[in-house]
This record gives C-alpha cells, sequence and structure tokens, in this order.
C-alpha cells in the first residue's frame, strides 16, 4: 500500500510539470504503470526484477540493464542472473562475462556507492571517472553514462539496479523518481513474499514438529499417559508403546472402566505404588517408582514410572501425567550387575595392578583399589587432583603427551614404561592406556620391578656373553646338523685363516669335507652327540683357509628340541697346534735318544712290554717269539778320551746308523746311554735269526768309521737273549718280564766282555746264577767293609843271594761268617768294580803302615800294596797315602804300588802324571804279573816304574820249557837294562830258584820260602831275627 501511495505521488508530480514537458511525463506515467503492472502480475519477485530490468531498457532506450546483490554472508555485492542487454551482437554477453568476476564491496564502485549510501548514483561518462571499475569493459562496449538505484527491505539494501546508456549524459532527475519508485514497489514485494514464506514455514515447522513429537512419543520404548484425577486415575491418554509394554491395545485400557492399568500392577506392589504416588501429590512433587507389572500373557515385567500432577489456577488437581518404561533388562542387568561388581571386587582384591581413570587434563577422576602400596601418594591425595601437581615435571610430561596422544588417536597405547620413586624404593611400571567413549582414559600400571632387574641382569650377562663371545681366545662356534655354520666368533675366523666370521660362515658350508682333514672326524663327532650329547676334548686336524693343517679339540653339546631332534650343535674351539707340537718334542724327548735319535730306554720299554703281551698270547699252534740283544762298545772310553767328547758322540751317531741298517723293518734299537744300545728282534723264528742278526751287527761295527779326520775303530760286545726261550740244553722256560729280559740281556754282555770282547753270548740259565752269586757277594763284601771283616797276611819277598827277608807282599783276607778265610784274589776285583776299592786301599794301606810302626824294624822292610789302576787313578788315593804315613811315621819310599797291567789301557797323559806324582813322594811302583804283552812292552819305557814282578805263570813253567825259561831271561835282562828290579812271583821249588839265579833274578816269593804270615806272626819273626830263610 505504501508503494501504490509513492507511486501515485510520483505521478501526480509528473502531471504537474511545464506543458512543454507534458508529453515526457505522459510516457513516464505509462511506463510506471506498466511497471507496476509487470510487478503486480510476476509469480515470484525474482520474475518481476527480471520484466523490470527489460521493460526500461527497451522503454528509455538503455542498452544495458544488471542486478547485484549481496552474496549470502553480506561482504560485498555479487552480479545476478538477472539482466538485459541492447548491446550489438556479442558485446552484452562479453560485458557480462567479465562483470561476473567482480566483487562490490560497501562504497566501491557504482553497485557499491548506492550499497551505502542506499542512494541512487549517476556517473555521466563511466569511461571517465576513474571510480567505476569497469571502465575499460564500457569503452569496450560503447557504454557511456551509467545509474543506480537500489531496493531495499525491512531498511537493508537487497538489490542494486544499474542500467547503461551508450550516451554521456547529466543526471535525469525524473528517470531516477520513476526507478526508485519502481524500486520501492519491488522491495514491497519481496517484503510480502518473505511473509508468506514465513507463515508457511511456521505453519509447515509447527505441522512437522507435531508430527515428530508423536513419532517419538510412538517411538520411545514406554508408554507416556495422562489419568483423570478421578477415583481409580483411570487412563485418559495412552500412547502407542501401551500394547508393546503391556501387551494390552490402547483403547482395551483407555475404555474400560474398571481400574484396568491397577490390574496389571503386581499384587504384592500395587499398595506401596499407591501410596507412594498419593503421598508425593499431596506434596505438589513429581514421584519415580520401580514396580512389577503382569502383561497380558502373564509375563512379569518390571516398570519404571516417573509422573506427576496437573492443576487447574485454583490448585486443584485434575490429571496426571507421566512415563512408564520396561526396565526388566535393566533389573536384570542391575542384578548381573551387582554379581559382576562382586566378582570385580574380589579381582580387585587379587589383582596388583594400578588401575585409574583420568580426564583429558590428567586429573584423577577414579582409582581402583587394587594396590594401594603402590600409589605415588595415598588415594585420597590423587583424587581430583592433575598428574602436574603430583609428579616430577618430566615424568608428568610423559604421561600428559601419552594421554593426549592416546585421545587424539582414539587408539590404546601399550607398554609404556616408566620409573617411581616410592617410600625410598625405585619402581619400574608398565601401563597400558586406553581410550574412552567419554574422552576418559583408563590408566592400567603394573610393577614390572623384578622383570626389569630380571631383564637388566639378562642383558648384562647378554652383553658380558657377547663380550666373552667376541673377545674370547677359544673360538665359540653354533652349527646345523647338516654341517653349516650358524654364528661364530672372531677368534674361530682368526683360528681357521678367515677375516672374519662372515667370511667364515660364507665359504664353510660343508664341514666334514671342507673343514676336517679326515672326514670320518665329522661322523664320529656326530655319533659322539647322538650318543652322549656332549664332546669334550675331540681332537681332529683341520684345513685352514690357506690350506695349512693345524691340530684343534672341541669342547660341544647337542641343543635339541622338545621332541629330542638335535636343533644345532655349539661349544668351542682351542687351537692346539703348539700343544701338539709340544707334545710330539715332550714324546719325542721322552722316548727317543736326542744324540743317535733312537728310542731311548722308555720307548723301548714299552715296545717290549708289548712283545711280551703278544708273546704271552700266542698258542703252540701260532707261536710268537723275540729276541733283546744287549750291546756295549769296546774301547769306546779310550775314543772320547783320546778324541774328544765330539768324536766320541759322532761315533755314537755313526754306530745308530750302521746297527739300524743291520735290523729288519719290524725290529727296534735303542740307545739306554752312554755306549749301551738294546736292540728286539721282532717275531723271530728261532735262535739263529738272532745270531745271524748278531753277526751282521759285529761284522759292521768292526769296519772303521771316518769320523772329523779320526779313522776310528771299534766293536762290540753282545748279549742275547729269547723270549719264552727252552733252551737246548736245560730245556727250562723263562723270561717273562722287561726288567728279567734286560737284567739277562745284561748278563749275557758281561759274559761276552769277559770272554774277551767283540762277540756275543747267549744267556743262559747258568749266567743269572752267577750273577746273583755276584750280586750277593758284593752286598757281603759291603757289610764285612763296614764291620772290618778283612785281615792282611805277609808273604816274604827274599833276596835270592842273600836269603834275606827284604820286603813283604800284604795279601789281604776276608773272614767269610760261612766260607771261612778268602783270599784276595776271589774279591778284590769286585771291590773295585762296586765302587768300595778306594775304601778298601785306605784300609789295606793304614793297617800295613800301623802293623809295620808295631814291628819296629832296624832296618828297611819294604811292603808291597796291591792297587788297582782305578784307585792309583782316584783324585784322593796320594792323599790317603800321605795322611797314613804321617800318622804312623812310615816313610813313602818304604812302600812298594802294585799295578796290574791294565794300567796301559789309560791314555798315557793320564797315568804318566799320577806316576811322576809317585816318584816325588819317593813311592815306589811295581807292574804286578808282567808278562810279554805288547802293552807291557810298548809301554814300558814311557813312565818311571822300579819294579817288575814276573807272572806266575812263566815261573811255572821254567824248568821244563827253554823258551820259557830264555823269556824269563830277557825280560829280566830287559829290567836291568832300565834300571828295574825284578821279583819272581809264586815260587815253589829250589829248581825254581837256581834257575832264577842263573837267569840274574835278585829277588823271589812264594810258598818255597814261607806262607804267607799273619802280622803277629811276621812281628815274632822279626823279633827273632829271623829275616833269614
Amino acid at each position: 500500500e505504501q508503494a501504490l501511495q509513492e507511486n501515485q505521488r510520483r505521478l501526480t508530480t509528473l502531471n504537474r510539470e511545464p506543458r512543454h514537458h507534458s508529453h515526457r511525463a505522459e510516457e513516464e506515467s505509462q511506463l510506471l504503470q506498466e511497471l507496476s503492472q509487470v510487478i503486480s502480475t510476476a509469480a515470484h519477485w525474482e520474475a518481476a526484477l527480471a520484466g523490470v530490468v527489460m521493460r526500461v531498457c527497451e522503454t528509455v532506450g538503455y542498452v544495458l540493464g544488471e542486478v547485484w546483490c549481496p552474496e549470502p554472508r553480506g561482504n560485498v555485492l555479487v552480479l545476478s542472473p538477472v539482466w538485459h542487454s541492447r548491446l550489438p551482437g556479442a558485446l552484452g554477453e562479453e560485458f557480462r562475462a567479465a562483470s561476473v568476476d567482480f566483487r562490490f564491496a560497501p562504497g566501491v564502485g557504482l553497485p557499491g556507492r548506492v550499497w551505502q549510501t542506499q542512494q541512487p548514483q549517476w556517473f555521466p561518462d563511466v569511461t571517465l571517472d576513474p571510480t567505476f571499475l569497469r571502465s575499460h569493459l564500457a569503452q569496450a562496449c560503447g557504454i557511456k553514462s551509467g545509474f543506480g538505484t537500489p531496493i531495499i527491505a525491512q531498511g537493508k539494501v537487497v538489490a542494486v539496479l544499474v542500467f547503461f546508456s551508450h550516451r554521456a549524459e547529466v543526471r535525469d532527475h525524473r528517470l531516477l523518481n520513476v526507478i526508485a519508485a519502481i524500486a520501492t514497489q519491488l522491495g514491497a514485494m519481496i517484503q510480502r513474499q518473505e511473509a508468506t514464506e514465513a507463515l508457511g514455514a511456521i505453519a509447515t515447522a509447527l505441522e512437522e514438529s507435531q508430527r515428530q513429537l508423536t513419532s517419538l512419543i510412538d517411538a520411545v520404548p514406554g508408554l507416556f499417559f495422562r489419568a483423570s484425577s478421578e477415583e481409580g486415575w483411570p487412563m485418559t491418554y495412552m500412547s502407542a508403546g501401551c500394547q508393546t509394554l503391556t501387551g494390552y491395545t490402547v483403547r482395551e485400557l483407555v475404555d474400560a472402566s474398571d481400574h484396568a492399568f491397577n490390574r496389571l500392577i503386581h499384587p504384592e506392589d500395587l499398595d506401596r505404588v499407591i501410596a507412594t504416588m498419593g503421598t508425593h501429590l499431596e506434596r505438589r512433587q513429581p514421584y519415580v517408582l520401580e514396580y512389577r507389572i503382569i502383561t497380558k500373557t502373564r509375563q512379569e515385567k518390571w516398570v519404571w514410572e516417573k509422573g506427576h500432577g496437573v492443576y487447574n489456577p485454583a490448585g486443584e488437581l485434575i490429571a496426571l501425567e507421566g512415563f512408564i518404561s520396561d526396565i526388566t533388562e535393566h533389573r536384570q542387568t542391575e542384578l548381573a550387575l551387582h554379581s559382576h561388581l562382586s566378582e570385580l571386587q574380589a579381582l580387585f582384591a587379587a589383582m596388583t595392578d594400578i588401575i585409574l581413570v583420568l580426564d583429558q587434563q590428567g586429573t584423577y577422576l577414579k582409582i581402583a583399589p587394587t594396590n594401594a602400596q603402590l600409589l605415588y601418594r595415598p588415594a585420597e591425595e590423587l583424587l581430583g587432583r592433575r598428574i602436574a601437581e603430583i609428579f616430577p615435571a618430566d615424568i608428568a610430561q610423559l604421561f600428559l603427551h601419552t594421554l593426549h596422544k592416546v585421545l587424539a588417536t582414539d587408539e590404546t597405547h601399550y607398554n609404556l614404561e616408566y620409573a617411581l620413586e616410592i617410600q625410598g624404593q625405585t619402581h619400574w611400571f608398565s601401563a597400558t592406556i586406553s581410550p574412552t567413549v567419554d574422552r576418559t582414559v583408563i590408566w592400567v600400571a603394573r610393577d614390572v620391578t623384578a622383570t626389569k632387574l630380571a631383564h637388566q641382569a639378562l642383558a648384562e650377562a647378554e652383553q658380558n656373553y657377547r663380550s666373552i663371545f667376541e673377545n674370547a681366545l677359544e673360538g665359540i662356534f653354533q652349527t646345523s646338523p647338516d654341517g653349516r655354520y650358524l654364528s661364530a666368533n672372531p677368534s674361530l675366523a682368526r683360528i681357521y685363516g678367515y677375516n672374519s666370521p662372515r667370511e667364515l660362515i660364507a665359504s664353510l658350508t660343508d664341514i666334514g669335507h671342507q673343514l676336517y682333514v679326515d672326514p670320518q672326524q665329522r661322523l664320529e663327532f656326530e655319533r659322539l652327540m647322538n650318543e652322549h650329547g656332549v664332546v669334550v676334548g675331540f681332537e681332529s686336524q683341520v684345513y685352514r683357509r690357506d690350506g695349512q693343517v693345524i691340530w684343534i679339540a672341541e669342547n660341544a653339546r647337542a641343543v635339541r628340541d622338545e621332541t629330542g631332534q638335535i636343533l644345532r650343535y655349539e661349544g668351542m674351539v682351542m687351537d692346539i697346534t703348539d700343544q701338539k707340537e709340544v707334545e710330539a718334542e715332550l714324546h719325542r724327548r721322552a722316548f727317543y735318544d736326542p744324540l743317535t735319535q733312537l728310542p731311548n730306554r722308555a720307548l723301548f720299554q714299552v715296545r717290549l712290554n708289548e712283545a711280551i703281551a703278544r708273546s704271552q698270547g700266542s698258542d703252540a699252534a701260532h707261536p710268537y717269539h723275540f729276541a733283546v740283544l744287549f750291546l756295549d762298545l769296546d774301547r769306546f772310553k779310550v775314543v772320547n778320551d783320546s778324541l774328544g767328547h765330539l768324536v766320541g758322540d759322532q761315533l755314537l751317531i755313526a754306530i745308530a746308523r750302521r746297527i739300524e741298517q743291520c735290523l729288519r723293518q719290524n725290529d727296534m734299537v735303542a740307545r739306554l746311554g752312554g755306549d749301551e744300545f738294546t736292540i728286539l728282534l721282532d717275531g723271530i723264528e728261532d735262535i739263529h735269526a738272532a745270531t745271524a742278526i748278531a753277526d751282521r751287527i759285529e761284522a759292521a761295527l768292526h769296519a772303521p768309521f771316518e769320523l772329523d779326520g779320526y779313522q776310528v775303530f771299534t766293536g762290540a760286545s753282545i748279549g742275547i737273549v729269547l723270549s719264552r726261550n727252552v733252551h737246548p740244553l736245560q730245556g727250562v722256560e723263562i723270561h717273562q718280564t722287561v726288567e728279567e729280559l734286560l737284567r739277562d740281556a745284561d748278563t749275557a754282555l758281561y759274559q761276552a766282555k769277559a770272554r774277551g770282547k767283540g762277540r756275543y753270548e747267549l744267556f743262559t740259565p747258568t749266567m743269572h746264577q752267577n750273577a746273583v752269586s755276584q750280586m750277593q757277594l758284593e752286598t757281603e763284601l759291603r757289610q764285612a767293609l763296614a764291620s772290618q771283616a778283612f785281615c792282611l797276611y805277609y808273604e816274604p819277598i827274599v833276596n835270592l843271594a842273600t836269603r834275606q827277608i827284604v820286603g813283604v807282599e800284604a795279601l789281604p783276607y776276608w773272614h767269610h761268617p760261612q766260607r771261612g778265610l778268602i783270599p784276595a784274589l776271589e774279591f778284590l776285583t769286585t771291590v773295585d768294580e762296586t765302587g768300595q776299592g778306594l775304601a778298601i786301599a785306605q784300609w789295606m794301606i793304614q793297617t800295613a803302615c800301623h802293623h809295620c810302626q808295631q814291628w819296629e824294624l832296624t832296618q828297611p822292610l819294604f811292603i808291597h800294596l796291591h792297587c788297582s789302576p782305578r784307585q792309583l787313578l782316584h783324585p784322593e788315593f796320594l792323599d790317603q797315602i800321605d795322611r797314613v804315613c804321617r800318622a804312623t811315621g812310615v816313610p813313602p819310599s818304604q812302600l812298594r804300588l802294585e799295578v796290574t797291567e791294565g794300567l796301559w789301557s789309560i791314555a798315557p797323559e793320564v797315568w804318566n802324571e799320577r806316576l811322576l806324582a809317585l816318584g816325588d813322594r819317593a813311592l815306589h811302583l811295581c807292574i804286578h804279573d808282567f808278562s810279554t804283552s805288547h802293552a807291557n812292552l810298548s809301554r814300558l819305557d814311557q813312565c818311571p816304574i822300579q819294579t817288575l814282578k814276573l807272572a806266575p805263570a812263566l815261573i811255572a813253567e821254567i824248568e821244563e820249557n827253554p823258551k820259557t825259561a830264555e823269556t824269563v831271561r830277557i825280560l829280566i835282562l830287559l829290567a836291568h837294562q832300565l834300571g828295574m828290579e825284578a821279583i819272581a812271583a809264586a815260587v815253589t821249588t829250589a829248581p825254581q830258584v837256581a834257575t832264577l839265579q842263573d837267569l840274574g833274578c835278585e829277588f823271589a816269593q812264594g810258598p818255597y820260602f814261607a806262607e804267607p804270615l799273619t802280622a803277629a806272626a811276621m812281628m815274632a819273626q822279626i823279633q827273632r831275627g829271623e829275616l833269614c830263610l
């Protein structure tokens, strides 16, 4: 109505214009009426707007019309779809297409200025106005002037009408008024349209609300009700949930007149329900009830009812409204929950985990009563407080970060480990943090201190093991049953010559054939593993990477699965090559002679024991015999002393090689020490095989040896003993032990030497008996020496010319307890061989000098004392003589030392020096038992000897054998020529005395003159002056 009134006012104004404007006024009035007609007949506001824009352009002659509307946010104006163009060709489309991208804020451009001012705006020439932002487009399309008018509704600009002309024109107030009038109608139209739409929306919303409410009430699991305040509370309204809850339709309960719903209440609950309702209604309070009902199908249900009274303005109760729902499942769940809660309480009591509920700020909401002693603080101090208020900053930050992450990702975080100091002890926890639908988290923490410490100990142990594994000097390995290395440490790689364990594992894929020198060793290793599960000190030869063979020792065990199958072998390896070499060297030293490289006594005894066992284990059908040869070199000491030990060693080596060449393949020669060798002849048939080999050895050793420029001759004496031998003479089986065999072979050797050396002797039982007798004699001699069981007898030595006693020969005798008086010839050699010679010599010298002192001689009387070469050369022998002579007063010149021709077997420089020392003491030396041997004659002029005592064998033949007599004469003459005296020994007859005198011999002794006298008898004869025989 306001818009029509405004248009009427504008038409009246147009009619009042001067007469020359009457024609234009009529046109404008006509335009205004047409536009009003367009607006009134338009179906909607957009259609009216489009019609107005078109009619204005066509009527007024403007080339372009457009509409700008605020965007939904209301910040800028955008170009609407409503427009009209009279520009030629496609200029209008181009102008519009370019304008679509423009946005005009309040005060910007033509539309923005209209929007801001809510007043029409006129641009006489848009191409010249800098505030017109589309001037370049206008110029391109031939547009000049333009104006805009706002459309206002409810005081706001809802659109801006913009028109353009191809002519530059000044402001046309009349046109602006017309367009403003039309804009007012359009504003009114949009207001009416919005009001109509709003009313329709309200009605529709009301209907929808009613529909939704009805649908909601019907959809709610339960029933809404309204009951009259009359007695029995008869129902006036019940929702559709009635039938679902009770089994009855709404009509069955609402139309019933006999308090139908009260009849559904369980009889046990009815009075309580009515009483509770009455109490709360009297107080004008809502009530809440839980009770049971009996449904149409006689099913018992629990229901929950909430209701309140409805009162009139006078405060009188006029109705009862409320809601009843089925809580049967809830009650059952509640009972189950109560049971479950009891179980949970029991479970919590048994649990040791800490269970917490925290909100997103880290506030403690709940704490389960599971393990209060592991709480950081008592529960009452934690509830309602935040993590940041309780824990150190670093722990709190860790907790909050984890909590926020769990809530942000809605995923459970497992195994958050942290340590807390609780009551002075460090406790480790592992927590699981889970999100809930309430944006809280459940924090379950378990005390894993024991596990942590165990893991730490395990880690330390693993580290220690790894350190041991990596740094051990021994090789450590794991191998598969099929012969591949699973793991190895650096030491194993080093032992086998590889640069790294990786290279070793990659290279050795078949241990049995690639590593072991003897592939059977791997099979033996596996056999032992299968049988015992372990091997200790398993020694093998293996190949290093470079092909070198080394010795290893393995200690290993089998690792099995639960079924007993072997999974792998694991153990360690030691390189024992050096040890093996040391063992070999020790074996060589223990069992081989370092000089000759022959087996030594120990190895010989081992082999001999084996031969004895084999011999004892053989039978008559297949007998096994062997022989032992004991060999001692003849004259080796002479070579050693004369040519030196180096030549002596070379001789021993050369002899060892010659002996080896004389033996068979299975025979053995060993060096026992010094110049002694033993030979084991393996598997001989009879004695002839042994003697044949002995002959070969004798022949081989008689050939000269060329040693260091010397031609050396030697020989050997050999003793032979046979195993299980039936001697051809005695027919007695002998020899069962190593000691017996070596003893008897040595005995046979002794006999060979005694019978002239350079020969062999076969052992007989008689030899053993003689040896036993000899040993018994040696024992008795030692006892006799200790008990002074010896005595001296004296045999006078007579001057043949005067028959005067000029000396005596001291003859030792042994008072044997069983055999009586034993002469010196039967025991002196044994005494010397047993090392008792020096003691016997000292006793003889001391006793003889003591007797000489007792005899109180008035004239010199020489005393002849027997002395072996060994005694003479002993370092203490001369000192003994000096001490005795000083003690007894007997001058050394009164003593005569009788030595056998064995003296010549000693190197001249040795005995010559000793004989010179005798001369310095005026001690006389006499060669005892002198004969015509080459040694006697060749050495006679090389040493200071004063007396020769002719051998008894020569004296015994001088009467019957002229040649012997001539020999004696020559020897006597030789003695005289050399300034020596001659004594004939063992003279028994007067013819012998006469012949000796004829031959020029000065002195003699023997039974013809006197038997040996005791010291007492000799002293008595001296005292009687009977010195002439």
